[in-house]
């Protein structure tokens, strides 16, 4: 009679069986169209409640996926937890949204770089000037937007309060690119479990 395959044997039987009939996961990444600031932010700026403070930009790519601001928690309060969402104006921030990003949370005490989804995706004019605006949709307003200085050309800071000529805030805006995966096959679980 036969010997009875190990149990190791049967396990990677098992896996094997269950990668090769599992959908495949999509994943993406982040192209970068505009961005401004590497690293961490020198400055936060206050984001209020009732205002929208941000970036305007001049894009080369013809829509929007996702914005990303750094936020930071301001020196007083204890860093509660708040909610913000982000739109995009074309033109001024005045003008109505062309679109309104799915509330994203904030908490602690670092350093965040939260990202903004649009989607569907917003068209865009290239060369036209945008404002990307973040809100507090809830908590306090112990949060700041990022800032450096006037480095960025293409764009200027939005502030309510405060010479908005002087910065830029942090951020980047673009799309999201799928990313392909490796598919496993049986030639790749035989070529695993090859000996000799």
């Amino acid at each position: 009679m036969p010997a009875m395959p190990s149990r190791v044997f049967r396990a990677a039987l098992l896996w094997t069986a269950f990668a090769l009939l599992a959908p495949a996961q999509s994943a993406f990444s982040q192209v970068v169209d505009q961005s401004n600031g590497v690293g961490v932010p020198g400055s936060l700026h206050s984001l209020l409640t009732g205002y929208g403070e941000g970036q305007t930009f001049r894009p080369t790519l013809d829509r929007i996926d996702y914005a990303q601001f750094a936020i930071g928690r301001l020196g007083f309060g204890n860093g509660d937890p708040g909610t913000l969402f982000a739109t995009i104006h074309h033109g001024a921030r005045t003008n109505p949204a062309l679109a309104q990003s799915p509330p994203v949370p904030v908490s602690g005490t670092n350093m965040l770089f939260p990202i903004f989804l649009f989607d569907p995706p917003v068209p865009l004019v290239p060369g036209d000037s945008y404002s990307l605006v973040l809100h507090i949709a809830s908590g306090t307003e112990n949060w700041g937007i990022g800032t450096t200085q006037d480095t960025y050309a293409r764009g200027q800071l939005i502030a309510t309060y405060g010479d908005a000529q002087l910065y830029d805030a942090w951020f980047r805006e673009g799309t999201m690119a799928p990313v392909p995966s490796a598919t496993l096959t049986w030639g790749r679980v035989k070529a695993a479990y090859r000996y000799e």
